[in-house]
């Protein structure tokens, strides 16, 4: 009996890490297959390149421009429809009495933090603030793009001509930076922050807090907005949405009952 056993116990030794060894590959299977799922995924949707921007550069840099106004459209032609056509003279000629878009220099903003908030703003410098012009950017952009960029400080520019100060804010997705589409105000991060910041925004500048308000919203931006404009702690009296829609829950709840703030829609044109 001695005997026998002495020599089952190697098997048992063997069978053992045998078993061990398939458990180990197995394991290993699993974490290999779940990692190249979650990198394709990720990879799919763009997002690991915001992930890795997002890791090794948590401070949003203020993009550089390199080229003036007039070296970015001197090779440019119109393309065949009149409005286009019309407008490239209009884009050479127009002058705003704040800043000058050749020098996008002048064009200077100021940032203010409330309660972890970062609201980047342009007061009218040069005529009397009549109203506040809330801007909320598009996917994968970012609120610093607003005063870097010829065709947004175009809008700025326009916006601050007619005596609006202008705040831009950036959306709370660090990652797609997109804004919340959640139809409910109370559950929607993004609308509770804009309100927030707006708080302590009034409380640097209490004068401002009895001016209407409008909004000016960009793609997600802009579903955004068609969200926001419900709020009742900072009443909206009108909205742009720029190539963008009214989130359908807003439009079934509060358009067709006429109780929303008139809209108007900006739309890209067909080639």
């Amino acid at each position: 009996m001695v005997r026998q056993l002495q020599r089952k116990r190697p098997n048992a030794k063997l069978y053992r890490f045998k078993c061990i060894h398939c458990l180990v590959l197995f394991a290993a299977g699993c974490i290999s297959t779940f990692t190249a799922f979650s990198l394709t995924l990720y990879a799919s949707s763009d997002s690991l390149g915001a992930l890795i921007r997002q890791i090794f550069s948590p401070t949003p840099q203020e993009p550089e421009i390199q080229q003036t106004f007039d070296e970015l459209t001197e090779h440019y032609r119109p393309r065949g429809f009149p409005g286009k056509q019309r407008s490239i003279s209009i884009d050479h000629n127009v002058r705003y009495n704040d800043f000058d878009y050749r020098k996008p220099e002048t064009l200077t903003y100021k940032s203010a933090t409330y309660d972890n908030i970062e609201i980047l703003y342009r007061l009218p410098q040069k005529s009397s603030i009549s109203a506040l012009l809330l801007i909320f950017h598009s996917c994968k952009d970012r609120a610093h793009d607003w005063f870097h960029s010829f065709e947004r400080q175009r809008i700025i520019g326009a916006a601050i001509e007619l005596g609006y100060a202008c705040l831009v804010f950036q959306a709370t997705d660090e990652i797609r930076q997109c804004w919340s589409n959640t139809a409910d105000i109370y559950e929607n991060k993004d609308v509770q922050m804009v309100s927030k910041g707006l708080d302590g925004f009034y409380k640097q500048y209490p004068k401002l807090a009895s001016l209407p308000r409008f909004t000016f919203g960009s793609s997600s931006g802009g579903i955004f907005s068609s969200i926001f404009v419900i709020n009742q702690h900072h009443p909206i009296q009108g909205q742009i949405i720029y190539i963008s829609i009214i989130l359908p829950e807003v439009l079934y709840t509060y358009v067709k009952t006429n109780n929303y703030p008139p809209t108007v829609w900006i739309h890209v044109c067909k080639k």
